[in-house]
């Protein structure tokens, strides 16, 4: 945990830390309310790493993913925005988004979207939306998607997650399936960083998970350059879990991870008995 600018308060049930005091950790205070801090607490294994599969074209029926490539979705101005909502499936030039608005969203049609190239990008002033099964993504019902982050190399292939502060996407993780609770995914061998900046529009659902590790060398304490994710802007839901080898805090307002439960980490803890 390394600052330069004031101090980080974390607000937390329970806070498991490897180290063996808040000094070998870094520069944080604790809410006035009631956490539960367990030092020592053995390295968590990553319960996701069943997930990567790195490199290879998606052809497997059974998850709903074919061999057909849908190539490059690059929309720049909200007068591009297609009438249609956006297929899932493989994009191998990744998907660019600027434009969208609140009355004439950008509307992805939902299911797994594997994404090559550009990756996800939701740029500035963008308004995209996953419609819902056979509903109106005008309305308050949001659809279901996962987006896999592909790329294999950080140093040739610009691959990432990126969503801009003053963009919002609305979606929520897929409810079955193989994929089922994950809302955005990075391929770990793909090491560029991925960036997601929240703001009071932020409501992002499902797990964040970003595997991709980076030497310590090439991590950055000034922007963050070489952390795995990069969570900034001025709030607020970052999804309900966090799976990440390394994260990299900036900005200001309540980064919020509404935590449900999955993928819970174990504690030792020693109890005295009769």
């Amino acid at each position: 945990c390394l600052t330069t600018n004031g101090t980080p308060e974390i607000v937390a049930d329970i806070l498991n830390i490897h180290a063996n005091s808040c000094t070998q950790v870094g520069n944080f205070q604790l809410s006035e309310t009631d956490t539960e801090v367990w030092y020592g607490q053995p390295r968590m294994p990553d319960p996701l790493a069943w997930l990567n599969k790195p490199g290879a074209k998606p052809t497997d029926p059974a998850l709903g993913l074919t061999a057909y490539d849908w190539g490059t979705i690059d929309i720049q101005n909200t007068g591009q925005v297609p009438a249609d909502p956006i297929p899932a499936g493989y994009y191998s030039g990744g998907m660019t988004f600027k434009g969208g608005t609140v009355e004439n969203p950008i509307r992805l049609a939902g299911g797994i979207y594997i994404l090559d190239g550009a990756g996800l990008q939701v740029l500035a002033n963008s308004y995209v939306i996953v419609d819902p099964a056979g509903g109106d993504a005008d309305g308050d019902e949001i659809g279901e998607a996962f987006f896999y982050i592909a790329g294999t190399n950080w140093q040739a292939d610009d691959t990432s997650c990126y969503i801009s502060g003053n963009a919002v996407i609305r979606t929520d993780p897929l409810s079955e399936g193989l994929y089922a609770g994950l809302t955005f995914a990075q391929d770990d061998q793909n090491l560029n960083d991925a960036l997601i900046m929240g703001t009071g529009d932020t409501l992002i659902e499902g797990t964040l998970y970003f595997p991709q590790e980076r030497p310590a060398s090439e991590q950055s304490g000034g922007n963050g350059d070489g952390f795995a994710l990069r969570l900034g802007g001025t709030g607020l839901g970052y999804g309900n879990q966090i799976i990440a080898s390394s994260i990299y805090l900036f900005g200001t307002g309540d980064k919020i991870i509404n935590y449900d439960g999955r993928n819970p980490s174990p504690i030792s803890k020693s109890w005295l008995v009769e």
